[in-house]
């Protein structure tokens, strides 16, 4: 009895779990999906491209027409396309537009102008002559290395030769001056002696400086030896340091200059006023002072370099002596 009982509860309990079914999971809602044409972007023509015949281009049509977009051939204008979208389904896709360009000729070549090509950034500076001939040269030049001849006889560009005024200068007129070599020159090397002690060299400079310099400018024209030996020389005259021009004694005449339309003016100035029977009459002032300052403004400054000044010589050229000395062992 009691097997009996635990089998029907079995097959009870197994009827009872069989029926059971599983509750219904409840669905997830989500958004509504968007459906959206896509259309491919039309593949640009290339070279390899053999369907794309190029247009032909007559040389009566290429003449001065407008190359613009009017000027294409019916072939290169982008295909219409229907708004619908069956029409753009049905399409193949529409190629860029091609240009056709053509060379110009000589004639119809023009330069453009200068504002074009220059930016307004204000006023450009003019360029100077020496920046013109190298711009014209490419800015480089070429220069050939060259053999001196025997330094021995050779006294070379760019030497400085002291030397002492044997005689004052007065730059109120022109004239000629002389100094006096205080020590032996010897040539490139230092080996030779070429002017002695005692050379005498000649030489002139002009009248009258210019408002406002302090320095007279002369130019040494030929040495002498007291050998007997004589040489061009046609170099300038500096001083001491080689600075160019002679210094002095500098006098601007002031006075001179200002001095008698000064007082003139002040004689104007304390003149008395006259008297008449109308009333109080002044004097004009006279034209006087003004007569005086015309005639003597031009004057122009005076300098005086006194004897025994030292000066020096700066030799521009390439002495040669070879031709007067003969060098010989001792």
């Amino acid at each position: 009895m009691i097997a009996l009982g635990l089998l029907g509860g079995g097959a009870i309990l197994l009827v009872s779990q069989t029926d059971r079914t599983p509750a219904a999971r409840p669905q997830t809602v989500g958004p509504a999906k968007q459906v959206v044409r896509f259309e491919p972007q039309p593949r640009r023509p290339t070279l390899g491209d053999r369907s794309l015949e190029a247009p032909s281009w007559s040389e009566s049509e290429a003449g001065d027409a407008d190359l613009g977009a009017s000027a294409l051939p019916a072939q290169l204008a982008p295909a219409e396309i229907a708004p619908s979208s069956e029409a753009k389904a049905s399409a193949p896709p529409a190629p860029d537009p091609l240009v056709v360009y053509r060379r110009p000729v000589d004639s119809e070549i023009r330069t453009a102008p200068t504002s074009a090509l220059v930016p307004d950034n204000g006023p450009v500076l003019a360029r100077t002559s020496l920046e013109a001939q190298d711009s014209r040269q490419g800015g480089i030049g070429t220069a050939k290395a060259a053999q001196l001849g025997d330094r021995n006889y050779q006294l070379l560009a760019g030497a400085v030769l002291p030397c002492l005024l044997q005689t004052a200068l007065d730059s109120s007129r022109p004239g000629h001056a002389t100094c006096l070599l205080p020590s032996d020159i010897y040539s490139d090397n230092g080996a030779t002696v070429l002017l002695e002690k005692g050379t005498r060299v000649l030489g002139r400079y002009d009248a009258g400086l210019a408002r406002g310099d302090q320095r007279l400018l002369v130019r040494w024209l030929r040495a002498v030896s007291p050998a007997g030996v004589t040489i061009w020389l046609d170099a300038p005259a500096a001083d001491a340091l080689g600075r160019s021009g002679l210094a002095g004694e500098l006098d601007t005449r002031f006075w001179s200059r200002f001095g008698g339309a000064v007082l003139l003016s002040m004689i104007d100035q304390v003149q008395a006023p006259r008297q008449s029977s109308e009333g109080q009459v002044w004097v004009a002032p006279s034209q006087t002072p003004t007569v005086a300052l015309e005639a003597s403004i031009d004057l122009p400054p005076r300098l005086v370099a006194p004897q025994g000044l030292e000066v020096s010589i700066f030799v521009t050229q390439d002495l040669d002596f070879s031709e007067v000395y003969d060098l010989r062992r001792r």
